[in-house]
């Protein structure tokens, strides 16, 4: 079976999983309302918009995506961020975070992140599992997903605050 799909063809379909399940979604949701019965036309309506909510999700999870080839690997657990790195790595509870920092150029942009305690831990953007802190990321209160994808996708080259957490609660700042 491993022979069956070429390696280029399977790491596509891979880092396009998310979207594909909710086109699939989306056409099986139109196929439904086609068929006879308001219980199955019904499912078919909340398929359709299921699938078309997914797509702007994983659309956005795509963007973050790193390529996965820069040395170390993140987790994500119980309220915690892990990076095991060759030479350093760490752990920082999401709940203690108080800024997050982009550095250097597009290719090799690292993910700074201080806590309460001024612990700081560097992540690698394309670390192995760096994807997943997307979700982590966009949960930070005040925080958009869009806001984060901008600063991504941006030309600095030096440190970027991200998101900082404001010393009023219920405020944030966003830069």
């Amino acid at each position: 079976m491993s022979g069956f799909i070429r390696p280029e063809v399977a790491a596509t379909l891979i880092k396009w999983h998310e979207v594909l399940i909710a086109i699939a979604a989306f056409l099986l949701g139109l196929y439904f309302t086609q068929l006879p019965g308001p219980v199955v036309q019904g499912l078919g309506i909340v398929l359709i918009f299921l699938g078309l909510g997914y797509v702007v999700v994983g659309l956005r999870r795509l963007r973050f995506r790193g390529s996965g080839a820069a040395p170390g690997a993140v987790r994500i657990t119980e309220g915690q961020i892990t990076y095991l790195g060759p030479l350093q790595g760490g752990a920082v509870a999401l709940s203690l975070i108080t800024e997050l920092r982009l550095r250097g150029p597009a290719g090799s942009r690292i993910w700074r992140i201080q806590s309460e305690t001024n612990d700081v831990l560097e992540i690698p953007h394309d670390a192995a599992g760096a994807e997943k802190m997307f979700d982590v990321f966009a949960a930070l209160p005040g925080m958009s997903p869009e806001h984060l994808l901008r600063a991504l996708r941006g030309a600095q080259t030096g440190d970027v605050i991200v998101w900082q957490r404001a010393s009023e609660p219920g405020l944030t700042a966003l830069n």
